[in-house]
């Protein structure tokens, strides 16, 4: 079931690298979650840094970040239920 979950997040998070264009700076990469009408998936934290609020206390989509390795925080938010055939 874990495996599962894992497997919507990252193809989610895939899906969004392919699709979704945006400037990112120089020397620098583009961290990109998800917002569609089924799941958000918010970037919390980076490198155990301070949480990433963008306004409101509300969390964003998108982090630019250096290029290299890194821990990731997330936060999904599922806006559709799913029936346990969807996740099969």
């Amino acid at each position: 079931m874990q495996f599962k979950f894992l497997a919507i997040i990252l193809l989610s998070l895939m899906s969004s690298c392919q699709f979704t264009p945006q400037k990112v700076e120089s020397e620098k990469g583009l961290l990109i979650g998800e917002d569609s009408s089924n799941v958000k998936v918010l970037i919390r934290q980076i490198d155990k840094g301070e949480i990433l609020w963008t306004k409101n206390y509300q969390l964003g989509t998108t982090a630019s970040i250096e290029i290299g390795t890194h821990t990731v925080s997330i936060i999904c938010e599922f806006l559709k239920v799913l029936d346990s055939h969807s996740l099969k």
